[in-house]
């Protein structure tokens, strides 16, 4: 009988390990929400929380990632006047979206939404502001840290952090203009993610003293089998 570690609590599962072969154990982990939001120029981070490992389980072999119910919302407000009528205004913005474990960047991302504005009779305009919602360009699996990575952070008996940030950048216009000079033109860049973090640790589990005998106990054991027979044979 083995144990599985699930949010700080030892379950017991029960494994089979077969002769020359390992038996790998997960242990999935309570997924934790978060939601950022930023205008810009600007940012907005949230630091998530997780227990590290259980190293009495076993070797910690992998790290993994995964993201469930995330969408990232990014809008674009602009404005424009000049000296006379006809003020044409064009412009994109950007946001950026991040995940940075203990061990460096896990995910990084960007989402855009576009602009425009114009009225050939007076001199201002102001857009309806754009939206883009983008829930498909981030993987379910963010990254997979194993062996070769430094699982130290991770490993434990206590926590590790990861932050998620959603970054808002000023807006960028390719056309801002009225018929006669240059126009003023302004806007602001809008960055919304929400979704749920989890973390599950893949390991190669300790064998139980209580289902696998130790060498000193089958020695001793062996010993006195043979006395037995010994003692069966000076009485015939």
């Amino acid at each position: 009988m083995s144990s599985v570690w699930l949010g700080g609590v030892r379950t017991a599962v029960s494994a089979v390990a077969l002769v020359g072969v390992t038996t790998m154990l997960a242990t999935p982990a309570a997924a934790v929400p978060f939601s950022v939001s930023a205008t810009s120029p600007g940012s907005d981070s949230v630091n998530l929380f997780f227990n590290q490992f259980d190293p009495s389980l076993g070797n910690l072999v992998a790290v993994i990632f995964s993201l469930s119910g995330s969408s990232t919302t990014t809008t674009l407000g602009i404005s424009a006047s000049g000296a006379e009528g006809g003020i044409f205004a064009v412009a994109t913005g950007q946001a950026d979206y991040d995940i940075v474990g203990p061990n460096g960047t896990l995910f990084n991302g960007n989402g855009q939404a576009n602009a425009s504005c114009n009225d050939f009779n007076v001199p201002f305009c102001e857009s309806e502001t754009d939206s883009a919602t983008e829930p498909d360009f981030i993987p379910s699996t963010l990254n997979e840290l194993s062996p070769g990575d430094d699982l130290t952070p991770y490993t434990g008996g206590g926590q590790f952090s990861v932050s998620v940030t959603a970054t808002a950048n000023e807006p960028n216009f390719t056309v801002c203009a009225d018929l006669l000079d240059l126009a003023s033109c302004s806007g602001t860049t809008g960055a919304a993610w929400v979704g749920d973090l989890s973390v599950e640790f893949q390991f190669d589990p300790v064998e139980d003293s209580e289902d696998v005998p130790a060498p000193a106990t089958l020695a001793l054991l062996g010993f006195g089998l043979l006395g037995l027979g010994l003692a069966r044979r000076r009485r015939a």
